[in-house]
């Protein structure tokens, strides 16, 4: 059983303030030890599940009506390039199936510790599986101490599949190749491998004929490790997964809906989020909290509950485009809506949008793509490649995010199904792509319920409950930052025919958010966390920068051998031929680097953006003295080269790929270099 708060809330304009204490699940990576320090001149940092803790603590309107949160772990992008690590996130989120779960435990299990296996220890299914997952760490241990010595392979699939070497037939390559109607000879094929599946495969597979004659793990970390940027995208799914797991618990039907089900937890939320708390302006001057956030939440449990149509998702926070919430709110809820008076709150509750709602409005509701830019010199350079797209026409996904929701038992055990017979779900690839795609989870989720439940199982309200940070600085979308803000309000002016700009006026944020929000309407445009950070921290540094500056040394000579170097190692670092003529033009000599001469001064403080060819690259000045600085050239956005270096297989790294990393300058050459000035 579970015993929940029934404390009233003690606004008495409140009206659900006799329900109980609702009780949110946070998805959110726990920072290590390191990650949290700072130097003396600059400011601690919090870390977001820190600041949603103190969020739902310290305000009294959201503290009377949630419990403390509880969190989930996140899935670094990093780990999952591990394939032991991806297989355990993988079967924390339900995706493995049993046998081939307990058949992994095993061989690990007698890899790991081979001398217990030998000896006879065989033990339960359930043992092995708890042993492997404490014995992860003393994997990394045993591969750091033989390092330099031998390689040990571990092989998770050792009772799964086996593969074997297959010769290629070269009389039927010479056949084909002698053939009249074939003029272009074909090249005979390298030795394939074939790879056997030892266990039953199951019948409701999907995919490839290839694809599904192996097991699903197998599949998944085929495909998963080509992902390349995308890990992260793919990551924030195994996230929310694992959370979806912990939120419908054992303790369960799968026939239940959202109305008849009694969960652990009430809601997933994502770290990214601040909820609504009513911030109002009183007549003498103060200011008093109503209890938004829940109200918004429990309007729309009640509402969604008296539904005809039974719920299996709930969205308590979302958003889209602007021209997509332009046409939700002026065309798709007044004609779907179908619970328009939900107490005092008013709000609408609506079914998701689909590509049929799209039509009734005679759009094209399959292709939404972002307006292209309205310049037509040639000079394309000097455009931001990191500036953001917009939509200028509604379509495509109308609503985005899941970063606050609740989902099902039944529509979750669906979902899990669906997934554990189809990897294709989850990721994709087109014919001419070199890599997969993952596909994110806003996307999966309620496609899937719609699919086995029908159009009107997902409700939405037009009054969300949670709003994204503005400007938090996203790990998956830098790009659409500003362009979440400027949705954010919009939503709230079209939900509350209200200025939209007012929207932070009336949530949870902490200081430094606020003096985003405050240079926002003073300057008309949005800044960024380490911008405002930078500018005090600047002013107490302008004193030793100064002096630094003034430095003998000729910078403009240390700056051009900085970048021959850099030169030769971008000469070393790609050597893909596919790439060979395109660096014949752009890597020549530093003296096509298209820059002011006032670039490579070190008295600038900002850092200074320059053409090498057609490659990018930033400067960036360094004190390796009381009076010596070194301006040093680097390539600008490197996170490309180096995540295919991490993607690939170590034996094909040195045909495909150099060592990228002597593209940027690391710390470590920045301390050496000044040891070596103090001798």
């Amino acid at each position: 059983s579970i015993i929940v708060a029934t404390m009233p809330c003690g606004n008495p304009t409140c009206r659900h303030r006799t329900k109980r204490k609702l009780r949110p699940l946070v998805i959110s990576i726990l920072p290590s030890s390191s990650s949290v320090t700072s130097s003396d001149d600059s400011p601690p940092k919090i870390s977001r599940h820190e600041q949603i803790t103190e969020m739902f603590q310290t305000n009294p309107s959201l503290s009377a009506h949630f419990e403390p949160p509880v969190f989930s772990p996140g899935v670094p992008s990093r780990e999952i390039r591990n394939r032991l690590k991806l297989l355990e996130y993988a079967n924390q989120a339900g995706l493995l199936p049993e046998l081939e779960w307990q058949l992994i435990c095993r061989a690990l299990n007698e890899q790991l510790s081979p001398a217990d296996d030998a000896s006879g220890g065989g033990g339960s299914n359930e043992a092995i599986c708890s042993e492997v997952t404490q014995d992860l760490s003393k994997l990394e241990l045993s591969q750091k101490n033989i390092a330099g010595k031998t390689q040990t392979v571990i092989d998770p699939f050792k009772y799964l599949v086996i593969t074997t070497r297959v010769k290629p037939d070269n009389n039927c390559d010479e056949t084909n190749a002698t053939d009249a109607t074939n003029k272009k000879k074909k090249k005979v094929k390298k030795n394939e491998h074939e790879t056997k599946s030892l266990i039953p495969i199951s019948p409701n597979r999907r995919g490839a004929a290839e694809d599904i004659s192996v097991p699903y793990s197998v599949e998944l970390w085929r495909k998963s490790k080509t992902l390349n940027r995308d890990r992260s995208v793919f990551g924030c799914s195994l996230a929310h997964l694992i959370a979806m797991k912990t939120l419908i618990g054992d303790d369960y039907d799968e026939s239940d809906d959202l109305s008849s089900h009694e969960a652990k937890f009430d809601f997933i939320l994502e770290d990214n989020v601040r909820a609504f708390v009513g911030m109002e302006d009183t007549d003498d001057g103060t200011s008093s909290c109503e209890c938004e956030c829940a109200c918004r939440i429990w309007d729309l449990i009640e509402a969604s509950n008296k539904a005809q149509d039974k719920p299996h998702l709930r969205y308590y926070g979302w958003l889209g485009s602007k021209p997509n919430l332009t046409w939700l709110y002026n065309n798709h809820i007044p004609r779907k809506a179908f619970a328009t008076e939900t107490g005092e709150g008013n709000s609408r509750i609506f079914p998701f949008p689909t590509n049929n709602d799209f039509l009734l409005d005679s759009i094209d509701g399959t292709s939404s793509e972002p307006a292209t830019s309205q310049t037509t010199n040639k000079d394309t350079s000097k455009e931001d490649s990191s500036k953001q797209p917009t939509f200028s026409t509604p379509g495509g996904t109308a609503i985005w995010g899941m970063f606050a929701y609740t989902i099902s038992p039944a529509a979750y055990h669906s979902l899990i199904a669906q997934l554990q017979n189809d990897v294709g779900m989850l990721m994709w690839k087109g014919k001419r792509m070199r890599a997969f795609q993952a596909k994110a989870i806003d996307k999966i989720i309620p496609r899937t319920v719609r699919e086995v439940y029908g159009e009107m199982s997902v409700h939405l309200s037009d009054k969300v409950a949670f709003v994204r940070c503005p400007m938090l600085g996203s790990l998956l979308h830098k790009h659409w930052e500003e362009g979440f803000c400027e949705s954010t309000e919009l939503q709230h002016a079209l939900s509350s025919h209200g200025e939209g700009c007012n929207v932070w006026d009336n949530v949870w944020l902490e200081d430094i958010e606020r003096q985003i929000v405050e240079y926002r309407k003073k300057n008309g445009k949005w800044t960024r966390k380490e911008d405002i950070q930078g500018n005090s921290s600047k002013s107490k540094s302008n004193g030793s920068a100064r002096s630094r500056s003034q430095s003998p040394v000729n910078i403009v000579t240390l700056s051009l051998i900085s970048m021959l170097l850099l030169v030769n190692t971008f000469a070393s670092a790609f050597t893909t031929s596919m790439h060979k003529t395109q660096r014949k033009d752009s890597l020549r000599m530093p003296s096509m680097m298209k820059a002011s001469t006032d670039a490579i001064l070190p008295n600038s403080e900002e850092r200074q953006r320059a053409k090498l060819g057609h490659v990018p690259i930033i400067s960036r000045t360094i004190p390796i003295a009381d009076d010596m600085n070194v301006t040093v050239w680097e390539m600008e956005k490197p996170s490309e080269i180096i995540q295919e270096w991490w993607s690939i297989d170590e034996s094909e790294r040195t045909s495909r790929v150099g060592d990228p990393f002597g593209v940027i300058m690391w710390p470590g050459s920045i301390l050496a270099s000044q040891e070596l000035m103090k001798q």
